[in-house]
């Protein structure tokens, strides 16, 4: 995608239009606002509020059944800015109808082991942090930060991956993982700290500033300047490192919305686009996918072919994403093949889907332009479902698929050594695992 070296701005100095408006000059601003100066937040509260009114579609659905997270934190507001924020049990301490419940959930790197694991709720401390609460000092930048922009957009609770679920032994990250898809689909917003690099990076930072240069005498009424383009959804965000993480994929498919705070500026994604700090607009084909807050409708108004390349896509895309700890790999994109799932209206898992899409989604095998190969994962043996080997989701390194025509090929779910048998077939107790032989002929 080629971007513009240079960027035409004009600032109306009132409202009245002036004939020369017909001139095709950006309306909007020639550089970012100052973080966590008073017009920058009111911008944030601006698009949220719009979406809020406009955008019905946006708006985070309370499904009948659905479940709030098993803990939030509690963060005050902006008038009250308490000097500590209460880890609470949301069932049994907020008692608030899940209709009326907001919270904000962060979208972050973890950075390495050792700068992040001090901060996480483990057995040990969890009752302390429901009791006493966590001093905000105590935090790293990134936690900081995002406690500061939940105040000021007005919401009262904040989700954090490594401070609502409990880490380590005895902890519940195996039953809580697999709610990420209500977690961040429920989230009244996401936040993402695109440009922090870890807990302790921070995203509130100053940006570099283009340089700016105004032309006189050219409006009557507004000022037109002459900027450098800074307004790069592609670079800032979809190739940005965090969308190089693992779990990020996921959190970005299932959230209605996201505003992403990268080295650059701001952008706030919903399901009617891109929206920039400098009051610009963007479209973006993968954001049309990834950013529907009903994910994943758009890619069902496709013909089976398409939509058989659509999750490949999806699938050799998330292969190439990087885990700080690479047994999450089969876990960390679960929510969003349980929308699939749903949406393809079969069983599934791992990577493979039964019926229509069997066959197809087989096809896997290393990418051999990317990799030298793939290597088992090694998961821990205490680990409550087993990953079975015929899926991708077991090995590390990238993948890609088969590319078989779609008008030449006949697949025979009768072979001469008897039906074709699929992964769901027989199902044990978790509702997680699959057992059965996969066998597959096709011509």
């Amino acid at each position: 995608m080629k971007v513009p070296l240079l960027s035409l701005s004009k600032v109306s100095d009132d409202s009245k239009r002036s004939s020369l408006y017909s001139i095709d000059i950006h309306l909007g601003l020639p550089k970012p606002f100052e973080p966590c100066s008073p017009p920058f937040y009111d911008l944030l509260m601006t698009w949220v509020q719009d979406c809020d009114s406009h955008h019905p579609r946006c708006r985070p659905t309370r499904r009948s059944g659905i479940q709030i997270p098993t803990r939030l934190i509690e963060v005050g507001d902006s008038e009250n800015k308490r000097s500590k924020v209460y880890l609470r049990e949301a069932v049994s301490e907020i008692c608030r109808p899940e209709s009326d419940l907001r919270y904000i959930a962060l979208s972050h790197p973890w950075g390495s082991g050792k700068d992040h694991d001090h901060f996480c709720t483990t057995k040990e401390n969890l009752a302390h942090r429901l009791s006493a609460g966590i001093a905000i000092e105590q935090f790293p930048s990134t936690f900081r930060h995002a406690i500061e922009v939940t105040r000021m957009l007005g919401v009262p609770y904040l989700w954090i991956d490594s401070l609502c679920i409990v880490q380590g032994p005895g902890g519940d990250f195996d039953t809580e993982a697999k709610r990420m898809e209500t977690v961040f689909s429920s989230a009244y917003c996401v936040i993402a700290a695109s440009r922090a690099s870890g807990t302790s990076s921070g995203f509130l930072w100053e940006r570099p500033e283009p340089e700016v240069v105004k032309l006189d005498g050219y409006l009557a009424n507004d000022s037109i300047y002459v900027s450098g383009v800074i307004d790069d959804f592609q670079h800032d965000v979809i190739e940005g490192a965090l969308n190089k993480r693992g779990w990020v994929l996921q959190e970005r498919a299932l959230a209605p919305r996201t505003i992403y705070f990268t080295e650059n500026q701001t952008y706030w994604e919903c399901g009617q686009g891109v929206r920039c700090e400098t009051l610009r607009s963007l479209t973006n084909s993968q954001a049309s996918f990834l950013g529907d807050p009903n994910f994943p409708r758009v890619a069902m108004r496709s013909t089976r072919g398409e939509k058989i390349r659509f999750y490949e896509s999806l699938y050799k895309q998330y292969s190439n994403l990087d885990f700080t700890k690479i047994h999450d790999r089969p876990i960390a994109i679960a929510g969003l093949e349980q929308r699939l799932v749903n949406a393809f209206k079969t069983e599934g898992g791992y990577g493979v889907f039964n019926g229509a899409f069997l066959g197809r989604s087989l096809l896997w095998a290393r990418d051999t332009q990317r990799s030298n190969g793939l290597k088992m994962i090694e998961f821990p043996r205490d680990q409550r479902f087993r990953v079975p080997t015929w899926s991708w989701t077991a090995y590390e390194g990238p993948i890609t698929y088969l590319n078989i025509s779609f008008d030449h090929v006949r697949w025979t779910y009768d072979t001469a050594e008897g039906e074709i048998k699929s992964p769901w077939t027989t199902r044990d107790s978790d509702s997680t695992s699959g057992k059965g032989d996969i066998r597959l002929a096709f011509s």
